[in-house]
């Protein structure tokens, strides 16, 4: 797999277009600090309160 810069990111064993194109629309997705909140909140309760755990143990 690709970048959008063309650097290579992973290698799968195995191709499936799907994962492909889904890795590409998380790694789109995930750039920005708004789409990583809206990808936060859609996870719900659950996701932010992991997510909130990670952050603080990274930063605290």
């Amino acid at each position: 797999m690709e970048s959008a810069r063309g650097e290579v990111v992973g290698h799968c064993e195995l191709f499936d277009e799907n994962l492909i194109q889904a890795l590409h629309m998380a790694d789109c997705l995930l750039r920005s600090p708004e789409g990583m909140a809206s990808f936060l909140e859609a996870a719900g309760p659950v996701g932010l309160e992991r997510a909130g755990a990670v952050l603080d143990s990274r930063v605290g």
